[in-house]
């Protein structure tokens, strides 16, 4: 990621932007060594459990940083993306980090989170188109929270089902702004190479792979197992 700033941009704020993009540059490798070290260790051993807390620390500098940096760049679907990316990270890190908890205040507090996200994609719906489809992923996953915070949370298969898919996708933000959208900031010798796109697009893999081992025993905590 690049600043583009107007000229006539104040000095201390530049420096300010510089200081939040180095933030951001910061968070984004971590949440890229935590989560390719999750990604390929034992799940739900120590180390999986270690790496995916860093990858949530990661992506929740990454986020807040790209909003921030989207303010000061008048991007506003830049800066829902990364609103969005907190809300996929967090609620992916509290689905299994406190399985007993799903449905509590976390949750709670996480599914008015991305309300708030809809209510900002129809405001600034003018300013970029983009922000009303961010506006629309954002509303299917709150009303999918509500149904699981009004059911007691989730169980078995179905956990793990929105553990993965909500972690994979916020990681798929991480490798795809690195490795598909940063290439032109590399060197000119490995620019293009389908290596790239393979670290890239690697997290979609890894969801589709989990996704359909898990495809069995969708159910909430509050139903009866089949």
């Amino acid at each position: 990621m690049s600043l583009e700033l107007s000229p006539d941009t104040p000095a201390i704020v530049q420096a300010a932007a510089a200081g939040v993009l180095m933030l951001h540059i910061g968070g984004g490798a971590v949440a890229l060594a935590g989560g390719g070290v999750a990604s390929a260790a034992r799940k739900g051993g120590r180390l999986h459990r270690q790496a995916g807390s860093i990858f949530f620390a990661g992506m929740l500098v990454l986020g807040a940083t790209s909003s921030l940096l989207s303010v000061l760049q008048a991007k506003a679907t830049m800066g829902l993306g990364g609103l969005f990316v907190i809300y996929l990270a967090a609620t992916a890190w509290l689905t299994v980090a406190e399985p007993r908890k799903a449905h509590g205040q976390g949750a709670k507090a996480m599914m008015v989170f991305g309300w708030g996200i809809v209510a900002l994609s129809v405001a600034v719906a003018p300013l970029g188109p983009g922000s009303l489809v961010l506006g629309a992923l954002a509303a299917l996953c709150a009303l999918a929270d509500d149904r699981a915070i009004q059911a007691g949370g989730l169980a078995g298969a179905a956990r793990l089902r929105r553990h993965i898919w909500r972690s994979c996708a916020a990681f798929f933000v991480a490798t795809g702004s690195f490795f598909l959208g940063q290439q032109k900031v590399m060197p000119e010798a490995v620019q293009g190479n389908p290596l790239l796109f393979v670290l890239g697009l690697a997290p979609l893999g890894l969801m589709a792979f989990w996704l359909h081992r898990y495809r069995q025993g969708r159910r909430l905590a509050g139903a009866p197992a089949a």
